[in-house]
């Protein structure tokens, strides 16, 4: 696979600059929405919760580290539209907020994360979560998400995504 080219962008949010970026599926919301929320489905692209979502905290482990769980709350959880949580890890506390709506063709996903005290972290965050949806797409179409590198992804976009 070569260079993948951003399909993302930096916005200028309410309280300062915030990633944006979208994925139109042809799955249907539902689907979508359990490839972001069921930790069996999630963890085919992303990593795994732990716990019970029912307190508004799960322990999320990435796929890249799986030996450091990380916090995550869980803000606003409106199925099958809406999912705003907070991970933290060493370098403090991400917001994260995922929109999807139904669209003619299937499902859009909008993703959005302010980037207030990260804009220096935007380079690598953007192309990161580039990859990450490219690997839901894999997911949700049944395909092999590991043929996804994310050397396809970075250095390639830094430039685009330097906030």
């Amino acid at each position: 696979m070569g260079a993948v080219e951003p399909t993302g962008t930096i916005i200028a949010g309410a309280e300062g600059p915030e990633l944006l970026i979208s994925r139109d599926f042809t799955e249907n919301i539902k689907e979508v929405w359990a490839h972001v929320v069921e930790s069996d489905r999630l963890a085919q692209w992303y990593g795994t919760w732990a716990g019970d979502p029912i307190t508004g905290k799960v322990w999320l482990t990435m796929i890249e580290d799986p030996d450091s769980p990380r916090e995550c709350h869980i803000h606003q959880c409106e199925a099958p539209h809406l999912l705003a949580v907070s991970i933290s890890d060493s370098e403090g506390e991400w917001q994260i907020e995922l929109n999807l709506s139904v669209e003619k063709e299937g499902t859009r996903l909008t993703f959005r994360q302010p980037l207030r005290g990260f804009e220096m972290a935007a380079t690598e965050v953007g192309p990161g979560w580039e990859y990450y949806l490219d690997r839901l797409r894999a997911s949700l179409a049944g395909g092999n998400v590991e043929e996804i590198d994310f050397s396809s992804y970075y250095p390639h976009q830094i430039e685009h995504y330097r906030a």
